[in-house]
C-alpha cells in the first residue's frame, strides 16, 4: 500500500472519531453512542495494525534502527491525529458553554482507544522480526510438468 493509502486509512479513523464525538454532543439514544465508540475503537486499532504491520513488512530484512524510525514516524502521526480530535472535542465543549456542560473528561476513552493499541502493536512490531520471503516464481497449471500415463490398451 502506498503512503497515500495510509493517509486515507488515518483520515477514515479520524472521521469516525469526529462522528463519535458529534454523537455524544447531540446525545442520541444510548446504543448509537456506544456503537459509535465501539466503531472508533475497532477502526483505530485496525488502522494502526494495518499501517504498522504493512510498513514493518515492507522493511523486513532491514536494520532495527531503520524500522524504529518508521515506527516512531507512525506514532507521531497517530498522536497528531489524536490532538486534532482533542481540538474537535474542545470546540464542542466551548460551543456547549452553559450551566449543563459535560466535562471534557469523557475524552479519556478516545485517548485509551488510541494509545493502548499503539503501544501494544508498536511493541509487537519492534519485538518480532519479520523476514522477507524469497519471491516465488509464478506458476500456472499449464507450466506444471506433464506426465504421460499409459492406459491399458493404448
Amino acid at each position: 500500500m502506498h503512503d497515500r493509502g495510509f493517509i486515507w486509512v488515518a483520515a477514515t479513523a479520524w472521521l469516525i472519531g469526529c462522528a463519535a464525538l458529534l454523537c455524544e454532543h447531540f446525545q442520541p439514544p444510548s446504543p448509537l453512542v456506544v456503537g459509535m465508540r465501539a466503531l472508533f475503537a475497532v477502526g483505530t486499532c485496525a488502522a494502526i495494525c494495518l499501517v504498522l504491520f504493512a510498513k514493518a513488512h515492507a522493511l523486513a530484512g532491514t536494520s532495527q534502527p531503520e524500522l524504529y524510525q518508521i515506527v516512531r514516524l507512525v506514532s507521531r502521526w497517530v498522536y497528531i491525529l489524536l490532538y486534532a480530535l482533542a481540538v474537535v472535542r474542545m470546540v464542542l465543549y466551548l460551543y456547549e458553554a452553559g450551566p449543563a456542560v459535560r466535562s471534557p473528561d469523557d475524552f479519556q476513552f478516545y485517548v485509551a482507544c488510541v494509545v493502548l493499541p499503539l503501544w501494544v502493536i508498536r511493541t509487537v512490531v519492534l519485538a518480532v522480526p519479520l523476514r522477507r520471503r524469497a519471491p516465488q516464481p509464478l506458476q500456472s497449471r499449464f507450466d506444471a510438468p506433464r506426465t504421460r500415463t499409459a492406459y491399458p490398451g493404448s
